[in-house]
């Protein structure tokens, strides 16, 4: 079968690709599949449910709930970001509304608010805004306090005897 060689010719048809160690120990798991190029610039809306790494120049919203946002060193975001996971290694000036994990990584800048459970700022990154930090929700506890019954009403006190 056919395999395509890169175009540079730095690596063989049969090697495997290169793991990112800038993308931290999750980076497998969050490999994005859509990239928007260093030469682009978007203006509008983007919305999907894949993981995405800009690395050109996005105004608008951004909306992949769900899935993972890596912003790269080159990249510029003029926009409102919702996503599961977010990665700012370059420019973000608009909110960030983040599920799960937001990380701005040494290089990295955000002016602008963030709403998100977990938050990882280096050494060398630089944010302006406001921090809200929302707690994990853990279904069960949310379960049981749905199916709780109301707790029993206090009875009067019986009158006290007086010794004869």
């Amino acid at each position: 079968m056919w395999k395509p060689e890169p175009v540079d010719g730095s690596a063989s048809p049969n090697s495997k690709p290169l793991s990112r160690p800038e993308d931290g120990p999750r980076a497998s798991v969050n490999t994005p599949s859509a990239v928007i190029g260093k030469n682009l610039i978007i203006k509008g809306e983007i919305s999907g449910t894949e993981p995405l790494l800009i690395e050109g120049q996005v105004e608008g919203n951004i909306n992949v709930n769900g899935c993972y946002v890596g912003i790269g060193p080159s990249g510029k975001v003029k926009a409102t970001v919702n996503a599961a996971e977010v990665v700012v290694r370059g420019t973000v000036n608009g909110n960030l509304q983040v599920s799960e994990r937001l990380e701005i990584r040494s290089g990295g800048s955000v002016n602008g608010d963030i709403v998100t459970r977990r938050l990882s700022i280096e050494e060398g990154a630089y944010f302006h805004g406001t921090i809200d930090m929302q707690k994990p929700e853990h279904r069960a506890e949310k379960k049981a306090q749905m199916n709780e019954p109301e707790p029993a009403k206090e009875l009067p006190r019986a009158p006290e005897l007086m010794p004869v």
